[in-house]
């Protein structure tokens, strides 16, 4: 009102007065125009204005919370008055926004005039069509200084009819990476609509990574009650995980379907098949991002695991990965010198428990069953338990892994019980040497580690510890005998 009262006694420069002067005021935020606005009467009205810019708050980051090298707006301005608001275009051109929240947890979108605004509105203006061009987003935690950036190099959103469809494509950058998506949500009218769930289908990728999404949310502007059935797949999983914050190591390609549910940082993943390389998945994964550290819960089960899937887990290439590898270079070593992404380790907290009953080691060796739980707590993690079923024996495998410290680097404490291992069976696959299959005997004992390092190759050079092997019944090649220390065997 303040703006059309200016622009009926003063014209586009009283306009341009009223919005950086009582329309700012009444916002909380300085509202600038520097370059020239122009207004076009009609049906609808156009209005054109550039180098427009809204302050951030005042613990702000950023002097500004938005701007845009140029802003075009439709309207028809009789709708202002009597309803609903039909505004056939919204344009916005070099456009920077920033969300972001204080180390308290103020929010910068909160302005002066939203306490006297409804909190539930069942009418939303009609937009017809949206464009943005050359823009970027920036979300930013206070809390923990983590950054989300999305680059926009084109959106277009189009709703012919109030009725009809959002038609959405988008091309742009998640983190650095390519990404492009496309689908239909609901109508905008429905954004308010309490009486049914607001419809979403969309599909696209980011980096080598596709995804879809198809289902429904209950409150689509507070993304609370999502229902959906998802579907991920490609290469390079790790590095889209690392986007998102999660430390993973190197995967093969991929294939995965879950169901999602949840809103207000409480999320699960139920119904979760994945199928990466020859292994496969099967389980549930809970999130909660509501506290200072996101906090993950999940129960996996697998019928079968491939080992040299998961070499990524030790700093080498997992198999049947279509990534691109790095090259070798001069001195590289059977044992990979790559270094573990500790740092990532203290930005969340993980539960996992994990049953198989099918395992392939790359060797050949016969593991019938594992079992693991595995928490990860203040950046420490706790291999509680690791247990292998062989041979007709077991091996058990607890361990505590600290990263880097003021007293040096990662340090690793690990501790192995072998119960009843028949060796016979044991070394008797396809790809073992003769000389090895001639080992018989039922063993058990118990190693001892400790060691630091930052790569798996650090920790193997740097290890110390006890270790004492009990054979029953055995029988041991000469090569064997041989190679062995005579304190070991002895």
């Amino acid at each position: 009102m303040a703006a059309g009262g200016a622009l009926w006694l003063g014209g586009t420069r009283a306009v341009a007065w009223a919005i950086e002067n009582p329309v700012s005021a009444m916002m909380g935020r300085q509202i600038r125009i520097d370059g020239p606005l122009t207004i076009k009467w009609g049906a609808p009205t156009r209005i054109v204005a550039e180098h427009v810019h809204v302050a951030n708050a005042d613990w702000g980051s950023e002097p500004d919370m938005f701007s845009a090298r140029r802003l075009e707006v439709e309207i028809f301005a009789r709708t202002l008055l009597r309803g609903p608001t039909r505004i056939p275009l919204i344009s916005l051109d070099g456009a920077k926004l920033l969300l972001e929240t204080s180390r308290d947890g103020k929010r910068n979108w909160d302005f002066g005039a939203s306490a006297a605004a409804p909190k539930k509105r069942h009418q939303f203006p009609e937009l017809q069509h949206f464009a943005v061009a050359d823009s970027e987003l920036t979300f930013h935690n206070g809390e923990t200084d983590a950054h989300t950036d999305l680059g926009i190099a084109k959106l277009d959103l189009q709703e012919p009819r109030p009725s009809d469809p959002v038609q959405i494509a988008a091309d742009g950058t998640f983190q650095k990476a390519p990404m492009r998506i496309a689908g239909t949500v609901g109508p905008i009218a429905e954004l308010r609509n309490p009486q049914q769930p607001y419809p979403v289908k969309l599909e696209g990728g980011i980096d080598q990574v596709q995804l879809a999404a198809d289902g429904t949310i209950e409150e689509p502007l507070d993304f609370a009650g999502v229902d959906a059935r998802l579907s991920l797949s490609g290469a390079k999983l790790h590095e889209l995980a690392g986007m998102l914050g999660v430390p993973l190591p190197e995967l093969p390609d991929f294939r995965s379907t879950a169901k999602l549910r949840g809103g207000n940082g409480r999320w699960t993943l139920d119904a979760l098949t994945m199928k990466t390389g020859h292994s496969d998945l099967e389980g549930g994964i809970a999130i909660d991002t509501t506290g200072k550290v996101p906090q993950i819960v999940a129960n996996l089960t697998s019928r079968f695991i491939d080992l040299a899937d998961f070499n990524g887990f030790i700093g080498a290439k997992p198999a049947r990965s279509s990534a691109p590898s790095k090259p070798p270079e001069p001195g590289d070593r059977i044992i990979p010198d790559t270094k573990i992404a500790v740092n990532k380790l203290p930005g969340v907290n993980a539960r996992l428990n994990f049953d198989a009953t099918g395992i392939k080691s790359s060797g050949g060796l016969p593991f019938e069953r594992v079992g693991l739980g595995l928490e990860l707590k203040d950046g420490e993690l706790d291999l509680e338990h690791l247990r292998f079923h062989t041979a007709d024996g077991d091996v058990d495998l607890s361990a505590h892994y600290t990263p880097f410290t003021e007293q040096g680097p990662p340090h690793l404490t690990a501790n192995v019980d072998i119960r009843h291992i028949d060796l016979h069976k044991f070394l008797s696959g396809p790809s073992m040497p003769g000389f090895v299959k001639q080992t018989a005997g039922t063993v058990g004992g118990f190693i001892k580690i400790d060691t630091r390092g930052a790569s798996m190759r650090e920790f193997l050079g740097r290890m110390n510890g006890d270790a004492g092997l009990f054979m029953q019944n055995g029988q041991l090649s000469q090569l064997l005998e041989q190679i062995a220390p005579i304190n070991v065997l002895s």
